[in-house]
C-alpha cells in the first residue's frame, strides 16, 4: 500500500474537542487553517510522550522556512514549541524557542495555543544579506537567530542589505499551517 493510500489518522474524542475549540479561535484572528496534507508525514498518526501534534505552522521568509512550530495535545495538557523540520518532534532544547505547556480545560488550552501561535507569527523577521548565498534571518525583536546560510567568512563584515522581510500574520504569503481534522 502506498503512502497516499493511507488515510489521515482519526482524532480521539479529546483531540476532536481540542480542534473544535482551536479552529474558530484561529479563524477569528484571520487564519485560514488547512486540512492535513495528502502527503501526511510518517509517524504523525502516532502519539508521542507529549501526545500527538494537532497543529503546526511553518514560518517562512523569502520562500524559506525559518522555523516550524506546533502544538502537541495529550488529552490533559498542550505543549507548544519548535518542531524538528523533518520528524515533527518537539525540540525541547531548541535555543530559538523554548516549549511552553498549557493546562486547564481544553477550551482554555485552545485559547492559549491560538494566542501563542498568533503572537509568534506576527513577530517581525530581520534579514541581513552579504550576497545571494550568504544570509541571516533573526527575530527582529530580540535578535534570536533562526536560519543562517553561507560560511562565516561570507557573512563577515557589514551586510550589504538589511530589511524586515516578514512581519507575518495569518495573511502572509508562504506560510504553511495545518490543523488536524477528521475527514
Amino acid at each position: 500500500m502506498s503512502r497516499n493510500d493511507v488515510p489521515p489518522p482519526s482524532l480521539t474524542e479529546d483531540e476532536a474537542t481540542f480542534i473544535e475549540f482551536l479552529r474558530p479561535r484561529l479563524e477569528g484572528r484571520g487564519w485560514a487553517p488547512s486540512m492535513a496534507p495528502d502527503d501526511w508525514y510518517d509517524g504523525m498518526e502516532v502519539g508521542a510522550g507529549d501526545g500527538r501534534c494537532l497543529v503546526w505552522v511553518d514560518l517562512s521568509a523569502d520562500d524559506r522556512v525559518v522555523l516550524t512550530v506546533g502544538a502537541y495535545y495529550n488529552g490533559t495538557v498542550t505543549t507548544v514549541g519548535s518542531l524538528h523540520g523533518q520528524l515533527f518532534e518537539l525540540e525541547r532544547d531548541d535555543i530559538r524557542l523554548s516549549p511552553s505547556t498549557f493546562g486547564g480545560p481544553v477550551s482554555e488550552q485552545a485559547v492559549c495555543v491560538a494566542d501563542w501561535l498568533d503572537q509568534l507569527v506576527r513577530r517581525p523577521i530581520h534579514r541581513r544579506e552579504w550576497s545571494d548565498t550568504a544570509r541571516e534571518y533573526t527575530f527582529a525583536d530580540d535578535g534570536t537567530k533562526l536560519v543562517v546560510s553561507g560560511s562565516p567568512r561570507d557573512r563577515s563584515g557589514p551586510a550589504l542589505r538589511e530589511s524586515l522581510v516578514h512581519a507575518s500574520g495569518p495573511e502572509a504569503e508562504g506560510m504553511s499551517r495545518w490543523v488536524q481534522h477528521d475527514p
